[in-house]
């Protein structure tokens, strides 16, 4: 045993020894470990837990054990307390040390009567079967599953249970316990069967999914389109490439999601084949025109309606509270009577309001009157002169320096030479401004852009889902972020609709996420441009 262990240490600090003689590295390492000898598992401490049962397990070496050996221990322990989640962690633990074929005999044992075992232990043999692709064990055991399992049972496994269904040729029969999950994690199991309908469906079924995904406004997952370009374009599945391709551009067309870029350079691929297509990644649009193709691209068009619509529940979520709990979370009554007030008073909506101490501390500007004022109405005149904006509202916190004379004055002669008006809105130092600030752009309509590098993820977050993707696409559109460390003082915000354009007559862009940096709410700015060559004599 000492030579086997000097043996082993030896092949292990050696890299050289592995390259050269693997099998004697291999051997080394099995002697290492014994046979699974179930016999062991008596000794441990009842109920069982999972690190007493690796401590067992971990000098063990890889192989599946007999059914009479898995019977015999099931005998031997029945009567100790909490024997029966033995089975599950034999599988769990086994899974997790990369003892698969041990792991894989524990759920043959359990296969062969699954009355004598719990749910726990079916639930974890039915993982492994499902990894292992043995789903003519699988369904089986599901169903017996499913039979003994009262309905507050089931609602608790739903959600696990819709995990496995979606890795099986069984994924529809997940579509049934989706109702039984918390709100909260529909959309997590939707797409987890959307997933398993890609893999094991039919293109009718991914399509009509696909369909009734785009009404709820959810967006499938990276893993789906993946799955769905390696399955129907690069191993040839569809039956015609063409038209399969074209009605997912067609969906495509109607939402704003993204594809990977996995699945991009697929595509690409396909169209760069044919003959009579040119295909480029990569590409980027600086505004609404395809440096490529030259091709003018729709701009996203904000609705007076939706963006007003946005705003009053903006004010109810964000400002006000909805419920007792939250009723004046981020304010207080008299700053809301301030703000109200302060609305009141204008004659017509501003053009863009000023997150003015994100501005002031992104450039490090030092806060005396003199160098704020000078440093503010250089950014006046650029998003004067660029923008075309003129009616300007500065929001600040605790902040002196706006009301200091220096500073009004400088802001008054600006105005004066150039026609800019720019009103203020102060609030208490310990007070939320960034609220104050994002609905006065919503209040001010479609046309208003606020400037400011915050990406207001805490207060996307506290409105709900639904006006969360509202906002994100407005602050796409109308946000205007900073560069300090640019020639270009501003970052422009979104000016084309980011989503799929195209035909197959005329050409397809194609917009996808490659994983570069941007702020959380801007889609992506990367995008396939596919064209027809002849695309002249189509027209």
């Amino acid at each position: 045993m000492l030579t086997v262990i000097s043996v082993g240490k030896i092949i292990h600090q050696s890299s050289i020894s592995r390259h050269f003689i693997p099998s004697v590295y291999f051997c080394g390492t099995r002697l290492l470990h014994t046979r699974p000898d179930l016999s062991h598992l008596q000794a441990l401490p009842f109920p069982p837990t999972k690190p007493y049962v690796s401590s067992v397990l971990e000098k063990w070496r890889d192989e599946p054990v007999t059914s009479e050996a898995c019977g015999q221990l099931f005998h031997l322990i029945q009567n100790k307390p909490g024997c029966g989640s033995l089975w599950s962690q034999l599988i769990s633990v086994g899974i997790r040390l990369d003892r698969r074929f041990f792991a894989e005999s524990i759920a043959d044992f359990i296969l062969s009567d699954p009355n004598k075992h719990n749910s726990a232990a079916i639930m974890s043999a039915l993982s492994i079967l499902v990894e292992r692709g043995r789903f003519t064990d699988f369904y089986p055991l599901y169903i017996a599953l499913r039979s003994r399992l009262s309905e507050t049972d089931l609602q608790i496994l739903a959600p696990s249970l819709i995990g496995l269904l979606s890795q099986s040729p069984m994924w529809n029969e997940a579509m049934d316990l989706i109702p039984l999950c918390d709100a909260s994690v529909v959309s997590i199991q939707t797409r987890r069967v959307i997933n398993g309908a890609v893999r094991y469906g039919s293109l009718d079924e991914v399509f009509s999914l696909l369909k009734s995904l785009v009404q709820s406004d959810l967006s499938p997952s990276a893993e789906f389109f993946n799955n769905f370009f390696h399955r129907f374009l690069s191993s040839g599945e569809a039956v015609n490439p063409h038209n399969t391709v074209n009605s997912l551009l067609q969906i495509l067309s109607t939402t704003h999601w993204s594809i990977p870029v996995e699945s991009a350079v697929i595509l690409c691929e396909w169209f760069s084949k044919k003959s009579d297509w040119d295909a480029q990644l990569g590409v980027q649009l600086q505004r609404d025109e395809c440096p490529v193709c030259a091709s003018k691209l729709p701009t996203f068009e904000l609705k007076p309606e939706s963006v007003r619509g946005l705003a009053e529940q903006f004010y109810q979520r964000a400002l006000k509270g909805t419920t007792p709990d939250e009723l004046y979370l981020t304010t207080t009554p008299t700053e809301l009577r301030s703000l109200d007030n302060f609305l009141s008073t204008l004659d017509s909506p501003f053009d863009c309001v000023i997150d003015l101490l994100n501005l002031m501390h992104t450039f490090r500007t030092p806060f005396t009157p003199d160098k704020a004022s000078t440093f503010l109405c250089r950014c006046l005149l650029h998003l004067h002169h660029n923008f075309n904006l003129r009616r300007f509202c500065l929001v600040g916190k605790g902040n002196k320096i706006v009301r200091h004379r220096d500073f009004s004055n400088a802001i008054r002669n600006l105005g004066d030479r150039t026609g800019v008006s720019v009103s203020s809105f102060v609030t208490e130092s310990k007070s939320l401004d960034d609220v104050f600030m994002l609905y006065m752009a919503l209040w001010s309509g479609p046309n208003c852009y606020l400037v400011s590098n915050d990406e207001f993820r805490q207060h996307r977050f506290t409105i709900g889902p639904d006006l969360n993707l509202q906002l994100r696409r407005w602050q796409a559109v109308r946000q205007i972020a900073v560069q300090p460390h640019s020639s270009q003082f501003f970052l422009n915000p979104v000016k084309c609709n980011t989503k799929v354009h195209g035909s197959m007559d005329k050409g397809w862009h194609i917009p996808y996420e490659d994983n570069s940096p941007r702020p959380s709410y801007a889609p992506p700015n990367t995008w396939l441009c596919a064209t027809p060559t002849k695309r002249s004599e189509v027209r």
